[in-house]
Parts: structure tokens; C-alpha cells; sequence
């Protein structure tokens, strides 16, 4: 798809549309992503949505700092963060100075000329993306190590970006008992971040596979933190057990007759937890494939379940089929819902070059809701 036709139609969507700004603004998002290169993104815990569609948060303002990091208008966001990744050592060894700095004084870098103090909301953001910068400079940033451990072990600190010090920490200095034990602390605490960070550290985090396996066994912690456990002992461990039957159990509970049973109470909810998790997985949770295709192609489960299951598949495969066309077709059907619709575009938006086929399908669709001399 030329960028011409995916011009055309966004000025369209804005000017005549009749699909409503929201789905308008979804779709020409949908058509871009799909069309374009995405960019890796700096851990899964930040990139990995979960199957259920959400809707956009506007980011607090970043501040001073990230003009100084970058040198350009706009400051320093999660794409010019992965721009510099491939950076040589010197050119990192430069800015980490700065990015710690900046983690020890967040508040130095509020932009001047405001006359009111920096929200907490927006240092904490400005602390989190320099930690996801760290965090992918890897040991080239190991200077930061006196700065992490500081920031991890600070009571003053927000929690959860102490927690996300801990992962960086093991991460920039591949020395797993200096961050490990506050994470596995935080762990038993059931802190679910804590366990996601472990997660993010892979191989490096494998001295708390044991922790969080146990976890998954466990009869007295709750189904959310050891859906997490389960697919973190597989990223750390490289074993599928236990947590990778622990998923399927959640996945695979009885269909019912009657599709609308299946969105009620801990057994729906459970099945979305569980799809989250896997789709972190990757490749590594393949056994799970045969559950999922069925689920995504059963008609005695909830169409949202369906739209979920589809864009899971995609996402663990890293392959746009069977997934996609599941979503083309839904999304063309005379009986789906607006609502539903409106999922199954968000869905094609986050799953980026991934859904570069469905294009096509998404220009159609676009077209049948505008009137015939719009385009």
C-alpha cells in the first residue's frame, strides 16, 4: 500500500468519515502500523499489551533532560531511546553520566520557566524510560551499577521503579545477587511487577527459577501472580514446566453452551490472564497453539475471546497466519458489532508489520463506512 491511497483516507476518515472520531483515529493508526517498520520494543513487560484492547494514555511531560540526551525537539520517548541502542560503547559511556544524574535529581530536569513544582507522575515516567535506556545499553552502561543500587534500596523511591532498578542492575552488570534478592522479596510480598522483571531478565534471572516454580504449585497464592510466575520460570528456567501447563489448565476450562457464560466470573477472566502470558512466551509456548486455535475458532466463545485469541497467536508466532485472517474475516462479518469491530482494528494496530496483509482488508472496510464520493 502506497503512502498516497493511506493519505487519502486519513484525511477522509478526519473530514467525512462516518465511523466516529474514535474508530476513525483506530483505523488510519491500524493502516500506518501495519504499513511501516515497527521498532523492537525496550522490555516485553512495556511492549506486549495484553490481548484486550486499551485505549490511548496521553505520557506526562518528560522534561529538560531528554532535549539534552537527544539533541532535537520533542526530548527523548521510547523510539529515539531504541534509535541509539546500537550505539558504540564510547558514545554510551557519555550519556550515562547524565542519565544517572538524572535518576539521582529527576526533579532538576522539570522543564524551566514552570511555575509549579513537577508532577510525581512525570518523574517517575522520566526515571522509568531512563531505566528502559539503561536496561537496553546492557553492560555497556555497567557504570550505572552504584546509581541502581542506590535507587533500588531508596524507601523514597516510587516501588515500582525500585523494582525495575533491581532488573536493571542484574541486567547491566550480569551479577544476578545484586538485584535478585530485593525482586525475590518483592516476589514474596506478591508484588506481580517483581515477577515480571524477573521474567524480562531471561537466562539472567535463573536463580529464582525455583522460587517461581514453587509459586505456580502453590495453593495459597492467587491466580494472577502465579500466571505471571508461570511464564516467568519459562523465560528464566528454558523449561516448559511447570508453568507452561499451569497457562493451558487456565486456557483450556470447558467451553459452555452459551457464549456469554464464558466472559462471567474467574474462568473468562482467567483465560484472557492466561493469553497475556503466553503471547510473552514466544516461540516457546508452541504446545499451546492447538488450544488456542481452537478457542480462536469456536463459535461457542465469546467474539472478544476470539479477537484476543487471534491477535495472541499472531503475536507468540511472530507469523501473521492462522491469526490473521481469523481477524480479517471477523472484521468483515455482517453480524460483528461495532464494539467488536473497534477491537478487532485496535488489535491490527498493536500487532504493527505483523498485520501488513490486512491492509487491504482494513482499506475495504474504511471504504464501505464513508460516503460513496469521499474517496
Amino acid at each position: 500500500m502506497s503512502p498516497a491511497p493511506i493519505q487519502k483516507i486519513s484525511i477522509t476518515l478526519f473530514v467525512r468519515a462516518s465511523l466516529g472520531m474514535a474508530m476513525g483515529l483506530t483505523c488510519v493508526r491500524a493502516i500506518n502500523a501495519a504499513s511501516t517498520q515497527g521498532q523492537e520494543g525496550a522490555r516485553i513487560s512495556s511492549t506486549s499489551s495484553p490481548p484486550k484492547p486499551t485505549q490511548d494514555k496521553q505520557a506526562p511531560p518528560r522534561g529538560d533532560l531528554f532535549d539534552k540526551l537527544t539533541e532535537a525537539p520533542g526530548g527523548l520517548n521510547e523510539h529515539t531511546v531504541l534509535a541509539r541502542l546500537a550505539m558504540p560503547a564510547d558514545a554510551a559511556a557519555k550519556l550515562v553520566p547524565i542519565v544517572t544524574d538524572a535518576l539521582r535529581n529527576p526533579e532538576r530536569f522539570w522543564p524551566n520557566g514552570r511555575n509549579q513544582a513537577a508532577p510525581a507522575s512525570a518523574l517517575v515516567e522520566n526515571q522509568s524510560v531512563l531505566l528502559d535506556f539503561l536496561w537496553e545499553l546492557g553492560p555497556r552502561s555497567a557504570a550505572s551499577g552504584p546509581e541502581l543500587t542506590s535507587l533500588m534500596n531508596s524507601s523514597s523511591a516510587d516501588p515500582g521503579i525500585r523494582i525495575k532498578a533491581a532488573g536493571t542492575l542484574v541486567r547491566v552488570t550480569g551479577l544476578q545477587e545484586l538485584g535478585l534478592p530485593f525482586l525475590l522479596g518483592s516476589v514474596q510480598k506478591g508484588d506481580v511487577s517483581a515477577v515480571d522483571e524477573i521474567g524480562e531478565l531471561g537466562s539472567q534471572g535463573g536463580a529464582a527459577g525455583t522460587a517461581l516454580s514453587d509459586i505456580v504449585g502453590s495453593n495459597e497464592r492467587a491466580t494472577e501472580i502465579k500466571a505471571h510466575a508461570a511464564s516467568a520460570s519459562v523465560r528464566v528456567t528454558g523449561k516448559p514446566e511447570p508453568g507452561l501447563s499451569y497457562l493451558l489448565g487456565l486456557l483450556s476450562v470447558p467451553i459452555s453452551g452459551d457464549a456469554a457464560a464464558t466472559t462471567e466470573g474467574s474462568a473468562g477472566s482467567n483465560r484472557y490472564l492466561a493469553l497475556g502470558e503466553l503471547v510473552k512466551l514466544g516461540p516457546m509456548a508452541k504446545d499451546a497453539e492447538p488450544t488456542m486455535t481452537e478457542l480462536m475458532n469456536s463459535g461457542r466463545v465469546p467474539l472478544s475471546l476470539r479477537i484476543s485469541t487471534a491477535s495472541a497467536l499472531v503475536s507468540m508466532e511472530g507469523k501473521s497466519e492462522p491469526g490473521l485472517t481469523v481477524l480479517c474475516a471477523l472484521l468483515t462479518d455482517a453480524t460483528t458489532d461495532a464494539h467488536s469491530q473497534s477491537d478487532i482494528v485496535a488489535a491490527l494496530e498493536d500487532l504493527g508489520p505483523l498485520a501488513a496483509n490486512a491492509v487491504p482488508t482494513l482499506v475495504q472496510f474504511v471504504e464501505r463506512k464513508l460516503p460513496d464520493d469521499s474517496l
